[in-house]
């Protein structure tokens, strides 16, 4: 993952690194630019990065993907009488 994004950014392994760890720590973009020193806008765009690449994998593995799945409507709640 991060040879990926490192061939098109001059962010370093070790920031890159830095960025995902405050990302898992769930800190906003504009604390991680203070803390890392990096642009808010370039932040924000490694952290757009990481997103693609959990939706990817999310996708990848779902337990929707294979077979059919049905719906019971009284999960949406009955009608009204």
């Amino acid at each position: 993952m991060f040879k990926l994004y490192k061939s098109r950014s001059r962010i370093s392994d070790s920031k890159f690194r830095e960025i995902l760890k405050l990302f898992l720590l769930d800190i906003e973009a504009i604390k991680v630019s203070e803390i890392t020193k990096i642009s808010r806008p370039t932040i924000n765009k490694v952290f757009h990065y990481i997103r693609q690449i959990i939706a990817e994998y999310c996708e990848e593995n779902s337990i929707f993907a294979a077979g059919e799945i049905e719906f019971d409507e009284s999960y949406f709640g009955g009608k009204r009488k």
